[in-house]
Parts: structure tokens; C-alpha cells; sequence
């Protein structure tokens, strides 16, 4: 019997030791929150200036900071075809070339002195001037801002800097594999050669010049067709007598502008491909053309998307099926991309590795093919109109967000409470709107289908999805103007070739030049520091070279045997080809030693411009200009144009080595930026082979 009081009295005091159990924690998705209030519009004063300048000023007295903004109705979409990239150098050069008072650089200190900005823009359907300041200095800068708007001068110094940084942007826009996606596919959806394709080329760029800035400038820079905003720590009727005064004198009138092209519908249903062999993912879209904000569907179409791929959440259908389930990308999105003017694209996006890309599209398009057929759960539903609701706290977050919202909405034609119908609108989606305009408005057998990769791994593959089409992403080099030829200069041309070989030791030694290895030493400017550069350029006949650039950081190894190759440096390695073997092969065209054998060189010709000059032109078109001292008949510069942008390589203080007269000091001229290399020593026919040559050590 005690033994039963033992037990009985341990089991009680181990109850009694328990602490109370509490209620389950609530999860995430089981969370309620009260709906969204409707976004509260705040008082904004507006008016129009006497000479037809439309006014917005809403102030805000918590900081004493001010800013404006003025949005002009103009942009690419206006540009003439055959000078596309116009108008963004309009808006580059009108701020950094200064006004009829102060130059670029003035401006740039009067502003930076009192801690503020202006700056300029011309995008695809509008272009803008804005500014930010301390109150103290509204009337100083709003002054400035005006200059800019009104009395720009369009400089050729700053233009020539613009057009040649331009330049070096086509050069490198198959650098980046999302870069190319997106140009592929707005070209093949809006069509390459309409306003909304990517026209711009050296080509269009080239025929840019100062009179078409002032020209453009002139003609959509007029007050009726601009409106101004103004925000902050000021007074709306002090301001209001500010403007009225400072823009008294900005009286231009022109013709109405035009309306904004309208989209052509393409038919570039199908599955397009271009190779870029220096990644190892693949990356895809998959779409069409979609629709407006003010289409009737828009906010049905919006939380659709969300449902099928929305961004930045991880329980969308593509998410879950492609990455959580199968594992084929990291990330896949889908978007209804709509514009207030013109229809945008619908559109699915994502990444994988090469060898998975037939699969990763056709799991896509499953999804596609789900969301037409299924009709959507509830908690799917509401969870997904609550990320799209989500979305307009951000949209108004601060007062001036909420002041170029309004001055979006009254530029483009909305309704100032255009939010609040489109949150309305949202709230009131239904699962059999999500299946209506799914099925309406999503058309598989119109969807453009783009892979940007290693297309050797994926080509195949993807004709299950229908022909398959090779893209051509190859830059188009500028033509250059040939001079005058005739038979007689072309004649004149070869023989100074030979006279110039003989002065440098003869063809039969040239020729006899197999291999060699050029030590250079050299600065390289970084951000500003002097770094001190080692180089060794290796050179096989015909084609193979190898380059080392031993820098403070470690050493950049770059190998090509003619057709490709690789490039190595501490943060990585990745092939060299495609454009940067284009590049490889332009630099041994220009060898020193090639330059010299022209005259053996298939399809070159060599026409004597000038005494002193040569213009050496190959069969591709590609073309050369070779500079020589009449006296000495030693070479003196090479000017070439790459990627767009011009160079020269100025050779000097020229030493004998091995019977050869070999320049040991190399003057570059490239951007505006003259450096110095300094060959330290030449030696030639040491050797080499392709096995040492392709050492990644």
C-alpha cells in the first residue's frame, strides 16, 4: 500500500511540475489583416504659367529641402529612324554642355558648392529636367534649372564625349546575356526597325550632329508642351510669383507635338536562339504583346501574373513547379507589363543551366496551359490580390512619390484617381476573371520564345518546340569612306608596302619571323590610381597568341589559337570567343609584322592615299590607315576604328634586333586618351609551341 502512495504522489508532483500549455502560435498564412484604406490624395495647388506651362506645387514643410521636376512631351519614339539615339543625347548634352552663361564645368561647381543637383533625360515618350536643393537655395537653383530647360549650347566638345561613349556602349551590348534577352525579344515582339525596336547603331549615331541637337531641342522644349512640378519646404504663392516671373521671357511656340506611334503587331510567333558561349546559363523568355493600363481587364490581368509567376515571392506557380519542384532555375517570374501609352509585352523569364533549357521552357509553358484550363483556389486568389495591393503602399510611400504619380497620371490622360479604381478593381477579381482573361488574353500559339546561351546544348532540343531560328546579334561594324583608287595608286601603294619592308630589314626576314615574345612595360589608370603594368605578348605563326597582364591584383591570361581560346583572371575563367575572338583576330590583323607583309596579305589591298599614307583595305571591308615618314620609310601610326570608336598605335624610338628595325616605344590613342607602353625587349623565333602557348599557368 505505501508503495502505491509513493507511485501515486511522483505522478502528481510530476503534473504539478508541468507548465501550462500555451495555444499553437498562429502560421503566416492564417494571419488576417483589416484591408487597405484608400490612398489619400493630398492638395496640390495647380495652374498655368501665361505662356502655357502647366504648374503642379505641393508642399511639405518637414525638411528644408525643395525639388522640381519638368516632364516634356517628346522622346525616341519621335526620333527619326536614321538618327536613332537622338534623343537621349539631347538629354545628355543639353545638362553636362551648360548654357549660354556657364559652361559644363561652371555649372557643375555653382552646383556642387551648394549641395545641389540638376539633371536631364529624354526617354522613350517623354523627356524631364529636375532638381534638388536645400530651401536656402530655391531661387538660385531654381534659376540654374531654368538655364538648363531654356539656353542650352549643345557644345561639340561635349557631344564628340557623348557620341564616343555611346559608341562603346554598342560595342558592349553582347556582353550581358540579359541585356541581349531583352533586345531580342522587344525586337522580335515590337519589331526591330519600328519606334519601338532597338535601332540605334554606329551607323545611326553617325549621323548625329550639333545642328540636330539644337534642332530637336527647338522643336519639343516650348512651354504648352511641358509641364513643372515643384515640391518641399516653399510657399505655393511665393513660388507661383517666382515662375511667373523667372519664365516671362520663355515664350516659344510650336505646332502641337504629334501623337506617339502606335504598336505594330508582329508575327514573330516561333523559337529563336543566339549563341553566347561565355555563360553557362541559358536564358529565355517566353510572350507577346499585351495591353495598356487603362485596358478594362488590367487589374484581372495583373493578380493572373502574380498567380502564374509574380516576382519577388517564392509561391508562385512557376516558382513552386520549376525551382522547388524539378530544380531546373533559380529564378522564373512572369509579368503583364502594361504602359499608359502603348501596349506592353506579357512575358515569362527565367534562367537555367544549358543542358536542362527544353525543359525548363516546356515546364513553362504546363503552367501556361494550367492557368487557361484551371480555375484557381481561393487562397490562391487572395493571397495573390493581396501581394498586387501590397504594391500601392509603395507607390505612395512618401508625398513626392505621390506628386509624380499625379503628375504621371495628367501627362499620360489618366484620371488623378486612377489608383484608387485600379485597387477597386483589384479587390473585386474573382477566380472566374482569372480563368476569363487567361484564356482571352494569353495566346500560346502566338508566344516568341528566346534562349540566349550555348546553343549547341539546347538547339536540338528545342525543335520539339517547332522550327528553331538562328539570331544574328553581330554588331554592324561603321563603314568607313574609302579615298579614291585607281590602278595607279593601288600600284603606288604595294610598292611603298615593299620599300617600307625592305627599310625594316627586308621581306624574306619578315617573312622568316615565326613566332615571337614582346615584353611591355606599362600605367593603367584605376579610379584614378597609376598602376604599374607588366605585359608579355606571345605570337605563333599564324594565328595563335597569348597575352599575360601581371597587375597588383594577380594575372589576366588571355590564349587563342585562331578560332577560340579562354580568358583567365583571379576572379574566374570563361572562353574567348565569339566577340571577343572578333577582337583577337583585329588585333593580330594589325600585328606589326601583318602589317608589314600586306602585300602577301589574300584579299588586302594597299592604295596610296597620300605620300605618307596608306589605306589598307580587306575583303570583309574592314579598313586601315597606315602612316609613314617619306624620309625614313619606317612606319610612324596605324589608325583603325574598333567597336565603333577610333584608335591609333603611334610607333617610335625603333631598335635593330635580330636584322629587324622593331619599335620599343607604342603611343595609343583610344577615347580621347593618349598612354605610353614601352617595349622592353622583342625576341623572335624562340620556339614556341601551341602546348606552351595555351599554359593556363
Amino acid at each position: 500500500m505505501k508503495k502505491l502512495i509513493v507511485c501515486s504522489l511522483i505522478v502528481v508532483s510530476a503534473f504539478a511540475q508541468q507548465k501550462p500549455v500555451k495555444a499553437p502560435l498562429p502560421v503566416y498564412q492564417t494571419l488576417k489583416f483589416p484591408p487597405l484604406k484608400q490612398v489619400q490624395l493630398p492638395k496640390v495647388e495647380q495652374f498655368t504659367l501665361p505662356n502655357g506651362l502647366k504648374v503642379m506645387i505641393l508642399e511639405n514643410h518637414e525638411l528644408p529641402l525643395a525639388s522640381g521636376s519638368l516632364r516634356v512631351r517628346t522622346g525616341s519614339l519621335l526620333e527619326p529612324a536614321d538618327k536613332a539615339g537622338l534623343s537621349g543625347i539631347v538629354g545628355q548634352v543639353m545638362r553636362s554642355g551648360g548654357t549660354k552663361k556657364r559652361n559644363g564645368d561652371a555649372l557643375n561647381a555653382k552646383l556642387e558648392l551648394i549641395a545641389a543637383t540638376v539633371e536631364a533625360g529624354i526617354g522613350d515618350d517623354s523627356g524631364s529636367v529636375g532638381f534638388n536643393c536645400l530651401k536656402e537655395n530655391f531661387d538660385e537653383v531654381l534659376e540654374l534649372f531654368k538655364e538648363v530647360i531654356v539656353e542650352p549650347v549643345f557644345p561639340q566638345d561635349r557631344l564628340d564625349l557623348v557620341l564616343t561613349q555611346t559608341r562603346s556602349g554598342i560595342s558592349r551590348r553582347n556582353d550581358d546575356p540579359g541585356g541581349i534577352l531583352n533586345r531580342e525579344f522587344q525586337n522580335l515582339v515590337y519589331g526591330k526597325d519600328t519606334a519601338y525596336g532597338d535601332r540605334e547603331e554606329y551607323s545611326t549615331i553617325a549621323n548625329v550632329k550639333r545642328e540636330d541637337l539644337v534642332a530637336f531641342h527647338d522643336r519639343y522644349f516650348f512651354p504648352a508642351n511641358a509641364m513643372l512640378s515643384i515640391y518641399g519646404d516653399v510657399d505655393s504663392a511665393a513660388v507661383k510669383a517666382k515662375l511667373e516671373k523667372l519664365f516671362a521671357d520663355w515664350t516659344t511656340q510650336r505646332p502641337a507635338v504629334p501623337a506617339f506611334p502606335a504598336v505594330t503587331k508582329q508575327k514573330a510567333a516561333g523559337v529563336y536562339i543566339a549563341d553566347k558561349s561565355d555563360t553557362e546559363q541559358t536564358f529565355f523568355s517566353i510572350g507577346h504583346i499585351g495591353g495598356k493600363l487603362s485596358d478594362k481587364d488590367y487589374a484581372a490581368l495583373t493578380v493572373m501574373s502574380n498567380i502564374l509567376g509574380g516576382a519577388g515571392t517564392f509561391s508562385n506557380r512557376l516558382m513552386q513547379s520549376i525551382r522547388s519542384d524539378k530544380s531546373l532555375a533559380y529564378g522564373i517570374s512572369s509579368s503583364w507589363s502594361a504602359d499608359y501609352l502603348h501596349e506592353g509585352t506579357f512575358r515569362i523569364t527565367g534562367s537555367t543551366a544549358a543542358a536542362t533549357t527544353d525543359q525548363a521552357i516546356m515546364e513553362s509553358l504546363k503552367e501556361v496551359k494550367r492557368m487557361r484550363e484551371e480555375m484557381v483556389g481561393p487562397t490562391e486568389l487572395e493571397a495573390a490580390k493581396q501581394r498586387v495591393e501590397n504594391t500601392f503602399v509603395f507607390s505612395f510611400a512618401s508625398p513626392v512619390q505621390t506628386l509624380n504619380r499625379l503628375m504621371n497620371y495628367q501627362y499620360y490622360g489618366y484620371p488623378s484617381d486612377f489608383i484608387n479604381r485600379y485597387k477597386d478593381a483589384v479587390s473585386k477579381v474573382t477566380a472566374q476573371d482569372i480563368l476569363r482573361v487567361a484564356k482571352e488574353y494569353i495566346k500560346p500559339e502566338e508566344f516568341t520564345i528566346v534562349a540566349i546561351g550555348q546553343t549547341e546544348k539546347f538547339a536540338d532540343k528545342l525543335k520539339a518546340l517547332g522550327e528553331v531560328k538562328k539570331l544574328d546579334i553581330s554588331i554592324p561594324q561603321p563603314k568607313a569612306e574609302a579615298a579614291k583608287a585607281d590602278a595607279g595608286s593601288l600600284a603606288a601603294g604595294k610598292a611603298a608596302i615593299d620599300k617600307i619592308a625592305a627599310t625594316v630589314g627586308g621581306k624574306d626576314k619578315i617573312a622568316g619571323v615565326n613566332d615571337y615574345v614582346q615584353s611591355i612595360s606599362s600605367e593603367l589608370n584605376m579610379g584614378g590610381n597609376k598602376v604599374n603594368v607588366k605585359q608579355t605578348n606571345s605570337w605563333l605563326k599564324p594565328m595563335v597568341f597569348r597575352q599575360v597582364n601581371e597587375l597588383p591584383f594577380g594575372k589576366i591570361i588571355a590564349f587563342f589559337d585562331g578560332e577560340k581560346g579562354f580568358l583567365k583572371a583571379p576572379q574566374g575563367e570563361q572562353p574567348l570567343a565569339g566577340p571577343f575572338a572578333a577582337q583577337v583576330k583585329g588585333q593580330l590583323q594589325r600585328d606589326y609584322f601583318a602589317i608589314l607583309q600586306s602585300n602577301e596579305v589574300a584579299g588586302r589591298s594597299v592604295n596610296l592615299v597620300k605620300e605618307g599614307e596608306l589605306e589598307l583595305k580587306d575583303a570583309n571591308g574592314s579598313m586601315l590607315k597606315l602612316f609613314y615618314d617619306p624620309k625614313t620609310m619606317l612606319p610612324s601610326k596605324l589608325a583603325f576604328t574598333e567597336g565603333g570608336i577610333g584608335a591609333e598605335i603611334g610607333y617610335g624610338d625603333f631598335k635593330e634586333v635580330s636584322g629587324l628595325k622593331l619599335p620599343m616605344q607604342l603611343n595609343i590613342t583610344q577615347n580621347g586618351q593618349v598612354s605610353t607602353q614601352t617595349v622592353t625587349d622583342w625576341k623572335l623565333n624562340t620556339g614556341l609551341t601551341v602546348a606552351a602557348m595555351s599554359s593556363k599557368e
